[in-house]
């Protein structure tokens, strides 16, 4: 099991389907953040269970380190 602890950050997703897919290869249990997720589906499809506070579709960037570019 993994606990992603985001200090309640939403300004984007912090975890989705390729973490999971990630997660699933090293035989984690599951994820358990106070963050946002994206790509739900694709982490349905992964079938390790991920829980979190909500979706969100922003993800962060290279460039502004996980600021959300929306107003």
């Amino acid at each position: 099991m993994l606990v992603v602890a985001t200090n309640n950050f939403q300004g984007a997703a912090t975890w989705g389907d390729l973490t999971s897919m990630i997660a699933k290869a090293k035989g984690m249990a599951g994820v358990v953040t106070d963050g946002m997720v994206r790509d739900v589906d694709g982490i349905c499809n992964v079938g390790v269970p991920v829980f979190a506070r909500a979706p969100h579709p922003i993800v962060p960037s290279r460039t502004d380190r996980g600021k959300s570019t929306s107003p």
